[in-house]
């Protein structure tokens, strides 16, 4: 055999080594990118499509099972009606899509932040005491107080919330709790 068949023997396996690791990368890639795809459609089952925060599924799924430590809150906005009806829908679902927004930057990453329904949100507080979850409730009611809504300027939104211990007991029994120390605290800012 000649020397240049020999190099060109040499020059087309290199050629289809190359080509081996080009589309083995690639595959990865590929594999990667489907991985993600599949992530993100499963994902879209547990989250909200408005406000992108959990899906009240999401939190059923958890209602049963002990959270351990830490607090479980509720919070309603007050008198979303009347925001509705001001703002349109649309404004209306700019505002949840905010508040969304806000809850999920006001949380750490082990904490969880849902929609339950409508205009009504829980939130998990893990590994936390009720003094610095009731601290944390009072930062995000006093941040809807002087809102932004984008297209909509300042906007005024009231809440109620309440919160209560989770440890030792299902997500149920707390987020009942908290969500009677909200409509309590929604009994006494219409009665004041």
């Amino acid at each position: 055999m000649e020397w240049w068949s020999i190099v060109g023997l040499a020059v087309a396996l290199i050629a289809v080594v190359w080509q081996h690791l080009y589309y083995r990368r690639r595959l990865g890639m590929v594999e990667a990118q489907l991985s993600e795809a599949l992530a993100r459609a499963t994902d879209g089952n547990e989250r909200d499509p408005l406000t992108g925060l959990e899906s009240r599924g999401s939190l059923e799924k958890r209602m049963e099972a002990d959270c351990g430590a830490g607090v479980a809150a509720v919070l309603d906005l007050d008198d979303f009606r009347r925001l509705n009806e001001l703002l349109g829908h649309l404004g209306g679902d700019e505002i949840l899509r905010a508040i969304g927004r806000l809850l999920q930057a006001s949380i750490r990453q082990e904490d969880r932040a849902f929609r339950w329904g409508g205009d009504e949100f829980a939130l998990i507080f893990s590994g936390v005491e009720a003094d610095v979850a009731r601290l944390r409730m009072s930062t995000i009611e006093e941040r809807l107080r002087h809102f932004h809504i984008r297209n909509y300027g300042e906007v005024s939104i009231g809440v109620s919330w309440g919160i209560a211990a989770t440890g030792g007991r299902p997500l149920r029994d707390s987020l009942d709790e908290a969500d009677r120390a909200m409509y309590a605290s929604k009994r006494n800012r219409t009665a004041g």
